[in-house]
């Protein structure tokens, strides 16, 4: 079943946001993360929630850059050289106007 252009034009737009988001808060909260480990230390409660957080987070970005950075049409995964690609690269639909 092959799927419309706005549909493939609306689920790329929702996956830029959301990489767009998850990049920028890794730059934003990762330094975060860093500085409360260099506080708390990793002994302690606190320690430890502060790195089960920075894991948990971890996680979730490479889930986002691994999962949902799929094109919409053959779900083939974007390679880490394609930042934000006009065409997808394998099957050549048009993912952005």
């Amino acid at each position: 079943m092959r799927i419309s252009q706005e549909k493939i034009f609306w689920r790329y737009a929702f996956i830029r946001k959301v990489s767009f988001v998850t990049y920028l808060s890794v730059i934003l909260i990762l330094p975060l993360v860093g500085i409360a480990m260099y506080v708390f230390g990793d002994e302690g409660f606190i320690g430890k929630i502060v790195m089960a957080v920075g894991f948990f987070y971890l996680g979730f970005v490479i889930f986002v850059m691994f999962v949902l950075r799929r094109c919409p049409s053959c779900l083939s995964n974007f390679s880490k050289y394609v930042i934000d690609p006009i065409n997808c690269p394998y099957c050549g639909v048009q993912l952005r106007r």
